[in-house]
């Protein structure tokens, strides 16, 4: 049983922003300790209780005496992630921590900006990052198997149109190339990635802004998946407000975007692709934003 309840306590960081954490664990200890020192006292040598018994050369043994008492002094290095559960149970202690897993509108109105708060749901990868590699993706299929969505009526018929189709695909490459540039630059806040957070019972979804120096590994590879997030709210948009990660409305050709992406999305079933659309790319009430202290699961 205590061996399952320490398990349960594990925690696989996904981000761990420690400018942050160690900032909020030096206000609650009015500095910063990097390291415990403590006096171990044991019955019987090296393990209290336990008959270690060391081969000797001529043959015998030397037990470990049980009558014996042994004490040591052990020091030991605090890591980040031990400083967060310092922290964390800090938080929990005093009741200046509120979960909002499974939340309804109510509990939606009563945050406040600056209010730590955690929530376990599914996390996408990235969103505009993601975004980018799903048009990424069916560009390149479509142009790989591009005489699979040409007409079959006629052998010159075919060969106009297969060639009229490899003309409309490097147009769509060059927007695409030329959207991608666009979003680095144009996106709101470039020095973030942003994730959403989603649970099926709750009335929002939560957006976090993870800086990148603190992933501590590869979010593609490892989202979706189910993670707790530890934060603080940060913006709390009001009714009808919708904030947009990349505006694409600013886009200097935005109907060449929409042409992109029905034409993409009219492809998306043959892999199994979902629809893609500019609604992916922003947040809008009752949705609101998270800075992160971590992410784990």
């Amino acid at each position: 049983m205590e061996g399952s309840k320490i398990m349960s306590q594990l925690r696989d960081f996904l981000y761990l922003d420690t400018v942050k954490l160690l900032s909020f664990v030096s206000q609650i200890q009015g500095g910063q300790v990097s390291e415990i020192s403590e006096t171990i006292r044991r019955q019987g040598g090296l393990s209290a209780g336990i008959d270690i018994s060391i081969p000797t050369f001529g043959g015998g043994k030397a037990g470990a005496s049980k009558g014996k008492e042994d004490e040591r002094r052990q020091t030991m290095q605090l890591t980040n992630p031990a400083y967060f559960g310092v922290l964390h149970k800090y938080l929990r202690d005093t009741s200046e921590i509120k979960d909002i897993t499974a939340g309804d509108l109510q509990t939606r109105q009563s945050l406040a900006e600056g209010q730590f708060v955690e929530m376990t749901g599914t996390a996408e990868p990235p969103a505009v990052e993601y975004w980018i590699a799903r048009i990424r993706a069916l560009v390149e299929f479509i142009d790989k198997n591009l005489a699979l969505f040409a007409p079959t009526k006629g052998k010159s018929q075919r060969r106009a149109a297969q060639s009229l189709s490899r003309k409309q695909m490097d147009q769509f490459k060059g927007v695409v190339d030329f959207l991608e540039d666009y979003m680095r630059i144009a996106r709101r806040d470039p020095g973030r990635q942003y994730i959403r957070v989603t649970e099926e019972e709750s009335a929002y979804s939560v957006w976090c802004g993870l800086v990148p120096d603190f992933i501590t590994t590869p979010l593609e590879a490892t989202l979706p998946a189910e993670v707790h997030i530890v934060g603080r709210a940060e913006r709390l948009l009001g009714e009808g407000e919708v904030y947009r990660i990349v505006d694409l409305s600013q886009f200097s050709q935005p109907a060449d975007i929409n042409k992109l992406l029905d034409a993409l999305n009219a492809m998306g079933p043959f892999i199994g692709q979902k629809q893609i659309g500019q609604t992916d790319l922003q947040a809008q009430y009752p949705d609101f934003f998270v800075t992160p202290i971590a992410v784990y699961r």
